[in-house]
């Protein structure tokens, strides 16, 4: 997945562990950002390796 940005929730919950109906609850609550074309909803790794560096940096804030 190194080359691609977008990626289908299959993809993400291979890359992540998560289970897709998680990620598919997730994306249509909008806790995570995502695209949604036509059937398909695109998960934009950019997005969520900031997201996810986000969330390590506050977990060493505060000790976690």
């Amino acid at each position: 997945m190194a080359n691609k940005r977008y990626v289908s929730v299959k993809e993400f919950s291979l890359y992540t562990s998560l289970a897709e109906s998680t990620l598919y609850e997730w994306s249509g609550t909008g806790r995570i950002p995502s695209i949604k074309m036509g059937r398909r909803v695109l998960i934009d790794l950019e997005d969520m390796d900031k997201i996810m560096a986000r969330a390590e940096l506050w977990r060493n804030i505060i000790g976690v």
